[in-house]
Protein backbone atom coordinates (compact mmCIF):
# COMPACT_ATOMS: atom_id res chain seq x y z
CA UNK A 1 0.00 0.00 0.00
CA UNK A 2 1.25 3.50 -0.85
CA UNK A 3 1.26 6.60 1.01
CA UNK A 4 -1.93 7.88 -0.96
CA UNK A 5 -3.88 5.24 0.18
CA UNK A 6 -2.98 5.34 4.00
CA UNK A 7 -4.22 8.40 4.40
CA UNK A 8 -7.26 7.94 2.27
CA UNK A 9 -8.20 5.22 4.60
CA UNK A 10 -7.53 7.64 7.04
CA UNK A 11 -9.54 10.12 6.44
CA UNK A 12 -12.35 7.60 5.21
CA UNK A 13 -12.08 6.72 8.78
CA UNK A 14 -12.16 10.14 10.50
CA UNK A 15 -15.12 10.79 8.32
CA UNK A 16 -16.94 7.36 9.34
CA UNK A 17 -15.97 8.40 12.87
CA UNK A 18 -17.63 11.99 12.98
CA UNK A 19 -20.52 10.85 11.17
CA UNK A 20 -21.34 8.14 14.18
CA UNK A 21 -20.24 10.67 16.76
CA UNK A 22 -22.70 13.24 15.14
CA UNK A 23 -25.75 10.06 15.04
CA UNK A 24 -24.53 9.30 18.16
CA UNK A 25 -25.68 12.88 19.72
CA UNK A 26 -28.88 12.91 17.72
CA UNK A 27 -29.55 9.34 19.18
CA UNK A 28 -29.02 10.71 23.28
CA UNK A 29 -31.04 13.95 22.25
CA UNK A 30 -33.61 11.80 21.26
CA UNK A 31 -33.53 9.76 23.97
CA UNK A 32 -33.13 12.14 26.66
CA UNK A 33 -35.94 14.19 25.34
CA UNK A 34 -38.03 11.36 25.38
CA UNK A 35 -36.84 10.54 28.75
CA UNK A 36 -37.71 14.15 29.64
CA UNK A 37 -41.75 13.61 28.27
CA UNK A 38 -41.87 10.47 29.98
CA UNK A 39 -41.01 12.09 32.97
CA UNK A 40 -43.54 14.47 32.43
CA UNK A 41 -46.19 11.71 31.71
CA UNK A 42 -45.26 9.86 35.10
CA UNK A 43 -45.84 13.57 36.99
CA UNK A 44 -49.10 14.00 35.20
CA UNK A 45 -50.28 10.73 36.11
CA UNK A 46 -49.50 10.87 39.90
CA UNK A 47 -50.91 14.74 40.38
CA UNK A 48 -54.11 13.10 38.60
CA UNK A 49 -54.12 10.16 41.37
CA UNK A 50 -53.65 12.91 43.86
CA UNK A 51 -56.55 15.43 42.40
CA UNK A 52 -58.77 12.40 42.56
CA UNK A 53 -57.60 11.60 46.32
CA UNK A 54 -58.07 15.01 46.96
CA UNK A 55 -61.87 15.24 45.22
CA UNK A 56 -62.51 11.98 47.55
CA UNK A 57 -61.45 13.49 50.44
CA UNK A 58 -63.23 16.75 50.20
CA UNK A 59 -67.00 17.33 52.12
CA UNK A 60 -70.37 17.05 50.49
CA UNK A 61 -71.50 20.37 50.00
CA UNK A 62 -74.38 21.43 51.53
CA UNK A 63 -77.97 21.10 49.51
CA UNK A 64 -76.37 22.16 46.14
CA UNK A 65 -77.97 21.01 42.95
CA UNK A 66 -75.42 20.37 40.16
CA UNK A 67 -77.47 23.22 37.77
CA UNK A 68 -76.80 25.66 40.86
CA UNK A 69 -73.00 24.89 40.80
CA UNK A 70 -72.90 25.07 36.60
CA UNK A 71 -74.02 28.47 36.73
CA UNK A 72 -71.57 29.29 39.86
CA UNK A 73 -68.48 27.79 37.55
CA UNK A 74 -70.05 29.41 34.42
CA UNK A 75 -70.25 33.08 36.63
CA UNK A 76 -66.16 32.41 37.61
CA UNK A 77 -64.95 31.77 34.24
CA UNK A 78 -66.76 34.76 32.51
CA UNK A 79 -66.41 37.93 35.27
CA UNK A 80 -63.12 39.44 35.44
CA UNK A 81 -61.04 38.63 38.64
CA UNK A 82 -62.24 40.58 41.02
CA UNK A 83 -61.56 40.51 45.16
CA UNK A 84 -64.73 38.82 45.53
CA UNK A 85 -63.39 36.07 43.75
CA UNK A 86 -60.44 35.55 45.40
CA UNK A 87 -61.45 33.06 47.77
CA UNK A 88 -62.94 31.20 44.56
CA UNK A 89 -59.80 30.80 42.92
CA UNK A 90 -57.89 30.12 46.39
CA UNK A 91 -59.89 27.24 46.37
CA UNK A 92 -59.19 26.11 43.39
CA UNK A 93 -55.71 26.32 43.18
CA UNK A 94 -54.46 26.31 46.90
CA UNK A 95 -52.86 23.15 46.11
CA UNK A 96 -50.46 24.45 43.47
CA UNK A 97 -48.60 26.79 46.70
CA UNK A 98 -46.21 24.94 47.84
CA UNK A 99 -46.18 26.16 51.72
CA UNK A 100 -42.44 24.28 52.72
CA UNK A 101 -39.82 22.73 51.02
CA UNK A 102 -40.16 18.87 51.75
CA UNK A 103 -37.13 16.33 51.43
CA UNK A 104 -38.83 15.12 48.61
CA UNK A 105 -37.77 18.67 46.54
CA UNK A 106 -35.09 19.48 48.52
CA UNK A 107 -32.28 19.92 46.62
CA UNK A 108 -33.90 19.53 43.28
CA UNK A 109 -33.82 21.98 40.41
CA UNK A 110 -36.94 23.91 38.80
CA UNK A 111 -37.96 25.92 36.19
CA UNK A 112 -38.87 29.18 37.06
CA UNK A 113 -41.54 30.50 34.69
CA UNK A 114 -42.38 33.82 36.44
CA UNK A 115 -42.59 36.02 39.58
CA UNK A 116 -45.46 37.75 41.58
CA UNK A 117 -45.66 40.54 44.10
CA UNK A 118 -49.03 39.60 44.06
CA UNK A 119 -49.83 36.00 45.82
CA UNK A 120 -53.14 36.23 43.57
CA UNK A 121 -51.29 36.83 40.26
CA UNK A 122 -49.24 33.95 40.91
CA UNK A 123 -51.99 31.59 42.02
CA UNK A 124 -53.71 32.78 38.39
CA UNK A 125 -50.58 32.01 36.86
CA UNK A 126 -49.64 28.36 38.40
CA UNK A 127 -53.30 27.86 37.93
CA UNK A 128 -53.23 28.06 34.16
CA UNK A 129 -50.34 26.03 33.71
CA UNK A 130 -51.41 23.49 35.61
CA UNK A 131 -54.94 23.64 33.53
CA UNK A 132 -52.83 23.62 30.52
CA UNK A 133 -51.25 20.17 31.29
CA UNK A 134 -48.11 20.97 33.50
CA UNK A 135 -49.50 19.30 36.45
CA UNK A 136 -46.12 20.21 38.25
CA UNK A 137 -46.96 23.36 37.97
CA UNK A 138 -46.70 25.36 41.19
CA UNK A 139 -46.00 28.97 43.07
CA UNK A 140 -43.56 29.39 46.25
CA UNK A 141 -43.22 32.48 48.38
CA UNK A 142 -39.68 33.22 48.76
CA UNK A 143 -38.24 36.30 50.63
CA UNK A 144 -36.15 38.46 48.37
CA UNK A 145 -33.27 40.80 50.22
CA UNK A 146 -34.37 44.27 50.24
CA UNK A 147 -37.10 43.36 47.19
CA UNK A 148 -39.56 41.46 50.27
CA UNK A 149 -41.69 38.98 49.19
CA UNK A 150 -42.62 37.60 46.17
CA UNK A 151 -44.22 34.38 44.76
CA UNK A 152 -42.21 32.49 41.86
CA UNK A 153 -44.37 30.40 39.48
CA UNK A 154 -42.78 27.10 38.24
CA UNK A 155 -42.68 23.79 37.20
CA UNK A 156 -41.18 20.36 37.84
CA UNK A 157 -38.35 19.22 40.03
CA UNK A 158 -35.47 17.57 38.41
CA UNK A 159 -32.72 15.55 39.76
CA UNK A 160 -30.55 17.10 37.54
CA UNK A 161 -29.98 21.05 35.92
CA UNK A 162 -29.28 19.58 32.51
CA UNK A 163 -32.78 17.70 32.62
CA UNK A 164 -34.64 20.87 33.87
CA UNK A 165 -32.71 23.21 31.09
CA UNK A 166 -33.29 20.45 28.44
CA UNK A 167 -36.83 20.27 29.12
CA UNK A 168 -37.46 24.13 29.64
CA UNK A 169 -35.81 24.65 26.11
CA UNK A 170 -38.11 21.91 25.03
CA UNK A 171 -41.22 23.56 26.17
CA UNK A 172 -39.98 27.38 24.92
CA UNK A 173 -39.54 25.72 21.57
CA UNK A 174 -42.95 24.23 21.77
CA UNK A 175 -43.95 28.05 22.33
CA UNK A 176 -45.53 26.82 26.09
CA UNK A 177 -43.21 29.49 27.59
CA UNK A 178 -41.75 32.23 26.73
CA UNK A 179 -38.30 32.50 29.41
CA UNK A 180 -37.03 30.73 32.41
CA UNK A 181 -34.85 30.65 34.93
CA UNK A 182 -33.17 26.87 36.33
CA UNK A 183 -33.13 26.97 39.98
CA UNK A 184 -31.70 25.29 42.49
CA UNK A 185 -34.89 24.83 45.55
CA UNK A 186 -33.08 24.96 49.39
Amino acid sequence: MGRKQVIFIFFLFLIGAAVIFAMGIKVGEYLFENECQSILEESTKKASAQDKKTEEVKPAEENTTTEAKTSEVKEAAVQPLEPENKTKIEKSSSNLGIKEITNEIKGKYTIQISSYQDELEAQQASYKLYSDGFKLAYYMESQIPNKGIWYRVGIGFFKKRESARIFAEMLKKQGKIESYIIRKID
